[in-house]
């Protein structure tokens, strides 16, 4: 049963940096947080967070810190997207069994997710 107008949500509204982590922001219904976010341009990854990351991930956070740049909240799906890089990397390097093809397939269907909620975020 819906909600009563006027009553309902509010007390737990989400911050876009919320939406974005979790992975739920969506352009069509929060385009207008975007437009009150301030957003801080020319983000760039700390040593500690390329630390963590394999080569494959290193290369893309590279590759498109060279070719963008990054507000806060782009740089956190960004190094996410890094880390499915590296999973996917790994999981294409191992034999072909049916273990590693299924995960492959998963940390590239993650890996697609990640850009396109990037690319939405733009």
């Amino acid at each position: 049963m819906a909600g009563q107008p006027g009553r309902s949500g509010g007390a737990n509204k989400k911050t876009l940096a919320e939406l974005v982590l979790m992975g739920s922001y969506k352009p069509s219904r929060h385009r207008h947080l975007l437009e009150r976010a301030v957003e801080p341009t020319d983000w760039q990854p700390s040593a500690a967070d390329l630390a963590l990351l394999g080569e494959a991930g290193r290369a893309f956070v590279g590759q498109m810190v060279a070719a963008f740049e990054f507000s806060l909240q782009d740089g956190v799906l960004l190094m996410e997207a890094a880390h499915a890089a590296d999973a996917c990397a790994h999981w294409r390097a191992e034999p072909r069994d049916a273990r590693s093809s299924r995960l492959a397939l998963a940390w590239s269907k993650q890996l697609a997710a990640l850009l396109h909620q990037l690319k939405a975020s733009r």
